[in-house]
């Protein structure tokens, strides 16, 4: 499935579940929410999707009023994907007549829990933007993308689906080091408990009223992850691996930063090239995903 196809999923299943308590409940929407509403009503979605989306939809309101005293002085909100402090992990807000507020990132067919690039690290953790460290890092950063365009050249085409073998032993080498210098300055960054947290606030969102609702794949399974408990680390360690599969040719130029917070949550964020042509500033993305989330608090629902 194309980037776009799966963005417009996700944009409408939002605007499904909000279009469906805004007719139930006659919640006031704000501007905002007017607006993207007006936007994503027009997305054309498969039938089978659909009614996946719908039969979930209908799941998730159904937890909601149970959680909220759902009215016509209830307010709901879109947000943004960025908001003042940075990321927002959020995507769909409503607050009741009691003031009982509930925010919710809400997935269609996947789990992930940030679409941070790594090549953005230096802002992750609070760390002064003009820090020895911080240069140091954007400067080791320069050298290395640098150093691979002089072997894969602006304009290339090295990918389609995959990277090219005549350039996996490059890339492999370029992700290794720009994952290495990345790892890094986040370990120098992680000094403090409070700069540990705001990596870990980054990466997962500032808790608080916040749940994860996630649509499974195939199918109109819903799970809610409470996210409200979760207990704050106060140090991390990170590594950079590879995860070698015999069945998988790829695997053997993908890097995994893995991230081990002392609250017991392990995160693994998969690097995936996002552009089949090498370009001025080259176009990664990871995948970042909870492989465990030890005794850290979270509590998850299966909704019937």
């Amino acid at each position: 499935m194309s980037k776009s196809k799966e963005n417009d999923n996700g944009r409408y299943f939002e605007y499904l579940v909000s279009k469906e308590l805004e007719e139930k409940f006659k919640l006031v929407l704000t501007e905002r929410a007017k607006a993207d509403q007006e936007r994503d009503s027009e997305k054309q979605i498969a039938t089978k999707t659909y009614d996946q989306m719908l039969i979930a939809t209908k799941k998730i309101v159904n937890w909601l009023q149970l959680e909220l005293s759902l009215d016509e002085h209830s307010i709901l909100d879109r947000l943004p994907d960025k908001n003042t402090f940075g990321f927002s992990h959020e995507d769909i807000s409503i607050q009741d007549s009691n003031n009982r507020k509930i925010n919710f990132s809400l997935k269609h067919n996947h789990s992930a829990v940030f679409h941070g690039r790594i090549v953005a690290c230096k802002d992750w953790t609070g760390v002064d933007p003009l820090s020895p460290l911080v240069q140091k890092y954007e400067n080791e950063k320069k050298v290395i993308i640098s150093n691979v365009q002089t072997l894969i050249p602006v304009g290339t085409q090295f990918a389609d689906g995959g990277v090219y073998e005549k350039y996996r032993e490059t890339w492999s080498n370029f992700i290794f080091e720009l994952h290495e210098s990345a790892k890094n300055f986040l370990i120098s960054a992680c000094d403090s408990p409070k700069h540990t947290q705001n990596l870990f606030k980054t990466i997962l969102g500032s808790g608080g009223d916040q749940y994860r609702v996630l649509k499974k794949q195939g199918g109109s399974k819903v799970v809610v992850q409470d996210l409200r408990s979760l207990t704050k680390p106060n140090s991390v360690v990170i590594r950079n691996i590879q995860k070698i599969s015999a069945n998988d040719e790829r695997s053997k130029y993908v890097w995994h930063l893995v991230f081990e917070f002392d609250n017991g949550i392990k995160i693994n964020a998969r690097n995936k090239q996002d552009s089949r042509i090498m370009s001025k500033t080259p176009k990664l993305k990871s995948d970042w995903q909870v492989i465990d989330w030890g005794e850290s608090g979270m509590v998850e629902t299966i909704l019937t």
